[in-house]
């Protein structure tokens, strides 16, 4: 039985001897464990792969071509909540289950939505610049700060991260509106939150959260015409994914006044090509962080820990005990 961890260098900078040890103790010492770090050669990556029952990654891409490559391949588990890098019609044709974790970092993920929204209002990151780059110790900013209670915190997507974000806003008095699915209208009832239409969230909304799940509807979801929508001069929060915002319209947008600030865990190109050629880096008015929203050291073990589950109970034919099989 062989198994292969994979993706590029970054995701692999984790504790991978403690997936080994989980796998070792659920398929027993006899089970081959190879580590592949991904560095842009397909075929290598194919060839160390193609003999695989089962495969580990967070984000690394598998088309069609390559699940066909893999001739043995019962099980990829994803060390993540989402499984867009996967051909589905490819791995349902193939007898390939594909296993994601559902849950593990909600707390995590929220906290980051409202404290980066609010770090942003409060304008930490202008100010640390002024003063470590320009011993410049000043408290008027560049940008407008709002007070937190006279404030409007617009979600869009009001699922389990929305709505704990959203739980967070309103305790720091905001009041809270949300653009989500006719799913969400009992949660948001219970809340006590409006569920709006875009329009109506962008004219209305001084800050901006983006918790909903990628789908060819909501790419590039903000774009020029939704900034121009924009009444408040809103700050934007992404967590979800980088191709939900028009890049090169938010950079117009905060140029122009339009959007006051952006916090961004995700980008469309986080590689670091992409980021040395994003005009993103470098502004007072945008924080960028590696997406690092997920992370505390309990929420990583717990990724780690659900994933190497979901893989080896899949192998084992254990599938009541999966955490979740998407196909």
């Amino acid at each position: 039985m062989k198994v292969v961890i994979t993706d590029t260098a970054e995701p692999l900078n984790r504790d991978l001897d403690y997936e080994k040890r989980l796998l070792r103790r659920m398929l027993g010492d006899q089970a081959e464990i190879v580590v592949y770090p991904y560095a842009g050669d397909r075929q290598e990556l194919i060839n160390t792969i193609q003999d695989a029952d089962a495969i580990l990654t967070s984000y690394l891409t598998f088309d069609a071509e390559l699940l066909q490559a893999c001739h043995r391949l019962k099980v990829i588990s994803i060390e993540a909540t989402g499984y867009n890098n996967i051909d589905m019609v490819a791995a349902k044709s193939q007898g390939v289950a594909v296993c994601v974790i559902a849950e593990y970092c909600t707390e995590e993920v929220s906290d980051f939505v409202v404290l980066s929204a609010i770090s942003m209002n409060k304008q930490l990151k202008y100010y640390m610049t002024q003063v470590d780059q320009h011993d410049s110790y000043d408290f008027q900013p560049n940008k407008p700060v709002r007070r937190l209670s006279d404030s409007v915190f617009g979600i869009m997507g009001l699922g389990k991260i929305g709505s704990e974000a959203a739980r967070e806003a309103q305790a720091f008095g905001m009041k809270v509106i949300s653009y989500s699915t006719p799913h969400a209208q009992k949660r948001a009832a219970e809340m006590n939150i409006p569920l709006v239409s875009k329009a109506e969230l962008f004219a209305q909304s001084d800050f901006i959260a983006l918790t909903m799940r990628l789908t060819k509807e909501n790419t590039h979801i903000l774009n020029e015409d939704t900034f121009n929508q924009m009444k408040k001069s809103p700050i934007i929060v992404n967590i979800a994914r980088g191709v939900m915002i028009d890049e090169d319209a938010l950079l117009t947008a905060l140029d122009s006044g339009k959007v006051r600030g952006a916090a961004l865990d995700v980008l469309t190109n986080e590689s670091a090509q992409g980021l040395k050629e994003s005009k993103l880096v470098g502004r007072d008015d945008v924080m960028i962080t590696p997406h690092v929203a997920f992370y505390s050291d309990q929420s990583l073990e717990d990724c780690q820990r659900i994933a190497v589950e979901n893989l080896a109970y899949s192998l084992l034919g254990n599938e009541e005990k999966l955490f979740r099989q998407v196909n």
